[in-house]
């Protein structure tokens, strides 16, 4: 009867939106608190709460480096267990999960060393961007991408998709260099050919929609809204619904 009250308990723990974010956050890796709160655009307060929750449970293990504390989930079964389960109870699950964690936002260590490797400043860059999503017309595919202005030229660009061929390209592709004249054609040109070499179909919107979400973040274009849609953000919109 007890171990039955425990896994009562256990199930109840899990059943909260924040709290199944943070695990899926963490099924992609230990993650420290400050990355946390910067995807989840939640105040520190809130999330230390959520933590502490799931650490009660044992599903999470804290460790500390220097002034940072991090987590990772105690078991990774568990992380393979919700990228599983969450698309078969909801077709629409992976829309609410799948969210960009912006890097240049971020202060965490791991943000602050791809600043630097993409020869960026250290320190985050503010909080003002924009958001773009797509829902694919011929697949099951969306995307989530955001972009940020950090200097005349460039725009610094995070994505997010259940499309696994999209997120290895996102993983290469941090900076979109926009010049402020002739920048359509030719630009356009240069994403999806350094798109080609990942994307599963030639008719993927997703480096259309990077070129536009990057080009309003330039202020180049006016935010517009279609099957592609971009939406000028003061502050972190990663759960807004497509």
């Amino acid at each position: 009867m007890k171990n039955h009250a425990r896994g009562l308990e256990l199930i109840k723990t899990v059943a909260h939106p924040v709290r199944i974010q943070i695990l899926w956050l963490l099924s992609e890796g230990e993650q420290h608190v400050c990355h946390l709160i910067t995807a989840l655009g939640r105040r520190q307060a809130y999330v230390s709460q959520q933590l502490a929750n799931l650490r009660r449970m044992g599903l999470i293990l804290p460790s500390r480096e220097g002034q940072h504390i991090s987590y990772r989930l105690r078991h990774k079964e568990l992380g393979k267990l919700l990228q599983k389960l969450c698309p078969l109870i909801s077709p629409d699950c992976y829309v609410c999960l799948a969210f960009p964690v912006p890097w240049w936002l971020c202060p965490c260590p791991k943000c602050r060393d791809i600043r630097v490797q993409a020869g960026l400043s250290i320190e985050p860059f503010g909080t003002r961007g924009t958001v773009g999503r797509v829902v694919m017309s011929d697949c099951v595919c969306c995307a989530c991408i955001r972009a940020c202005q950090v200097s005349m030229e460039d725009v610094a660009v995070s994505m997010s998709s259940n499309c696994s061929h999209v997120q290895q390209w996102a993983a290469e592709l941090h900076m979109v260099h926009i010049p402020s004249h002739g920048h359509g054609t030719r630009i356009a040109f240069e994403l999806h050919e350094s798109a080609s070499g990942y994307l599963c179909r030639a008719s993927c919107l997703v480096p259309v929609l990077a070129l536009q979400t990057a080009s309003v973040a330039a202020h180049l274009l006016e935010p517009a809204s279609s099957r592609i849609e971009c939406v000028a953000s003061a502050e972190q919109q990663a759960l807004m619904p497509v």
